[in-house]
This record gives C-alpha cells, structure tokens and sequence, in this order.
C-alpha cells in the first residue's frame, strides 16, 4: 500500500514495518489501559512475542501496517462506545475502510467485529444506535464501492479480483 511506499521515499523501506510494529505495541497499550497496568503489561508481552507480530515487523509486506490499522479501529470504537460520542465510532469505520482497501478479508473480521460491538452496546439507546447505524452503512457502502474499484482498476472487470500486483501499474523510481 501506500503507507509503504513512504520508506521508498525516505530511502528507507526496511524502517516502516519496525515502525508499525511498535505503533502495534502502543496500541495495544491502550487498548488494554481500562483494564489496568497488570494487564496492559502482559497484553504487550504477549503482541511483542507474537510469532505474528515479530514476523511481520521485520519484513516488507502490509500485514504489519494492516495489524496497526486494525487495532487503532477497535481502539477507536472502545473509546466511542465508552464515551458515547460519535467521533470514535466515525474514526473506527473510516479506519475499517482502510483496513479493507489494504487487505479485504481481515478488513472484512474487523467490520463485524466493530458493528456487532457498536450496535449490542447501543441497543438500548435508540439516537446513537440509529446515527451508528448510519455510519456503519456508508462505511459499508464505501468499501465496497473501492472493493469494486479496485477489481476495474486491476483487472478491468468488476466481479474479479486481483491476486497479482502488475508491474505496469505501479511504478517505483530513485
């Protein structure tokens, strides 16, 4: 994606993912804050020696910046929930339409797991279920409208999707 190309730019691609990782750990910080320094310490014992979190941290790939990406998402949507403002859960699914355009399938987990979180807690408060409601659709509606982008764009068709990156498209100079 393009939060990669950024080490290209900077003359320093092996340097993004280490970033991402760490960014991971952070979040993982926060996410578990509520629950106390016990259990924030061990959250991030276990993300850091996360087979997953080290192997992803050191490569070249976007599972680390998706991992970031999808972690700030459930912050986002804890915040907004236990605040009941509306910015968090708007932050959540504009990270959740990220998070599909980077890799569609555990974009896809976080958007169910986010709207089943939102609406069971605002179930019984019927102006912040309806204006959530709302948000997670255009969420909805938007994903799929880039989903089906992408595959034109890719494959010249919008029912196929893209499994190969052609060089064609992308082209990257020093």
């Amino acid at each position: 994606p393009l939060a990669l190309t950024v080490g290209y730019l900077l003359r320093c691609p092996w340097l993004v993912n280490p970033i991402m990782g760490v960014l991971l750990l952070l979040l993982v910080n926060f996410v578990a804050r509520p629950w106390g320094m016990p259990t924030q310490n061990l959250a991030v014992i276990l993300a850091g020696l996360s087979a997953y979190t080290v192997l992803y941290s050191i490569g070249f790939m976007s599972h680390a910046f998706a991992a970031v990406v999808a972690t700030a998402s459930l912050a986002a949507v804890l915040h907004g929930v236990r605040t009941e403002r509306l910015s968090g859960i708007v932050v959540c699914f504009l990270l959740v339409v990220i998070g599909i355009e980077i890799r569609p399938y555990t974009g896809a987990v976080v958007a169910l797991l986010c709207t089943g979180y939102t609406l069971y807690q605002f179930r019984t408060k019927k102006g912040l279920l309806w204006a959530s409601l709302a948000i997670i659709a255009v969420a909805g509606v938007s994903s799929a409208a880039l989903f089906l982008l992408d595959n034109k764009i890719y494959t010249g068709h919008l029912d196929r999707k893209s499994t190969r990156l052609n060089s064609s498209h992308i082209t990257i100079s020093y």
